[in-house]
Formats: structure tokens, C-alpha cells, sequence
């Protein structure tokens, strides 16, 4: 039921867990922590909080799904510290706009995710810098909802990898020149219109000093009309397609 409470560590290193499903409305703090067979965590369209460390070094899992489905959690509210850290298999999540807090280095070495942005009022600020911790992490794609991404929202600090493919969706209309601040990003994908044209004319301000001098290709969505002069001015990569 919607009021079923789970105690921490409820699951916590059970070697032969597979399968899991929550019906409350939250998945306690270090519910399924290491449990290194845990495939699939299946949860309830009223779910609205994840622990801390929920799901923190789950080796094999690899999918989050509600009632079974692929639709995603759009009543979650808070996200808690490294939930889904050190699951390398996990493939994709989405943040949607009902999310209202994200804790620290939730996906810290998920080489493999696409990380779903959907939620314009955390992108638009530095609230989600610090959410892929120190190692790298697959793909982040922002979804239609994202119309602005912040001044340091996605930095990281010198040293580290980051993000490795970053799709910018459609209705993306403003990027801060330092958003991606020492990322080491090495695919670009623009599907926004707006950020291929006049926003991004001027030297400073072009696209290559947002994304990094490590990108290796860009490639440009079929929305784009026109390229802005000096776009591209200066970029190190190796195709633009």
C-alpha cells in the first residue's frame, strides 16, 4: 500500500536478490545496498522518495521501471545521496520536473546510463553539480522540459572525467559558458535550434567554450536552420556532423 514503510537495510546484501518491488511511497535508506545479483528494482507510480545509498553498489542492476513499464517516476520528489553510485549496468533514469532535491553523487560511475534531464528548475542552477561524483558516467540527454542549463549546474572539479556524451534537447534556448566546467566530454548532440543560432555568434561566447576543448565530434540535430558565425570558432574535434 501507499503507506507500506520500509526499514534501512531492510535488503541490504542479500547475495541471491534479483527482483525487487516496492509498493510504498519510499525506498528506504540502504534498502538494497550491495546486492551484488540485483537486476531489476520495479516501483509503484507513487513513489516519491529514494533513500540515501538505496541502490549504492548494485554491480548487475540494470533497470528501474515502474508497475513494470518503461514510463518513468513522475511523482518522485527527492533523490537521496549516491542511490544508484557504482551500478555500472544501470541504463537509464530520468529526472522529472516533480523532482525537487537531488543529493550527492547519485550516479558516480554509471559508465553506462543515459541520465534523462526533464526538470528545467534543477538544470537552470548549480543544484545538480555534484550529482556524478568523481568518476565518469555514460550519456546525459536533456529532455524537452529543459529550457535552461545554469552557470556551473554540471561542473566537476579539475582532474575528473564526467560526463561522456551529453545531448542537448530541442527546447534548450540558453547555455551558461560555464555549465560544463572541466568536463571532459567527448560527444556532443544539439538538437536545439536556438543554441546553434545568434546566442552563440560571438567568440566568447561559442560553442566549444561551453562543452570543452575534449569533444571529438559534434552532431547537429535535424531542427537546426542555421549555424551562428563563429560556432564552431576554434573547436578541437575531430568531426562535425
Amino acid at each position: 500500500s501507499n503507506n507500506s514503510t520500509y526499514s534501512p537495510y531492510l535488503l541490504a546484501n542479500c547475495p541471491n536478490l534479483k527482483t525487487a518491488r516496492v509498493t510504498g511511497a519510499k525506498v528506504s535508506d540502504f534498502m538494497f545496498y550491495k546486492c551484488p545479483k540485483l537486476e531489476i528494482l520495479d516501483l509503484t507510480p507513487q513513489i516519491e522518495s529514494l533513500g540515501n545509498y538505496a541502490c549504492f553498489d548494485c554491480p548487475n542492476l540494470r533497470e528501474v521501471r515502474m508497475n513494470n513499464t518503461n514510463e518513468t517516476l513522475k511523482n518522485l520528489k527527492s533523490i537521496g545521496h549516491q542511490v544508484f553510485a557504482f551500478c555500472p549496468n544501470l541504463m537509464e533514469f530520468c529526472i522529472e520536473p516533480s523532482v525537487e532535491s537531488v543529493g550527492r553523487a547519485n550516479f558516480e560511475g554509471c559508465k553506462n546510463i543515459n541520465l534523462i534531464i526533464n526538470n528545467n528548475t534543477l538544470s537552470s542552477k548549480w543544484s545538480l553539480s555534484g550529482i556524478f561524483g568523481n568518476n565518469s558516467i555514460g550519456k546525459v540527454t536533456f529532455g524537452n522540459e529543459v529550457k535552461t542549463i545554469g552557470a556551473e549546474a554540471f561542473a566537476i572539479q579539475t582532474g575528473h572525467t564526467g560526463i561522456q556524451t551529453i545531448e542537448i534537447g530541442p527546447n534548450v534556448t540558453s547555455i551558461a559558458t560555464s555549465a560544463f566546467t572541466n568536463q571532459k566530454t567527448e560527444t556532443v548532440i544539439i538538437n536545439s535550434k536556438s543554441v546553434l543560432e545568434s546566442p552563440y555568434s560571438s567568440v566568447a561566447s561559442n560553442i566549444p567554450s561551453i562543452f570543452g576543448d575534449q569533444v571529438k565530434s559534434y552532431t547537429i540535430g535535424g531542427a537546426a536552420t542555421t549555424i551562428g558565425y563563429n560556432a564552431f570558432n576554434f573547436s578541437l574535434a575531430e568531426a562535425v556532423v
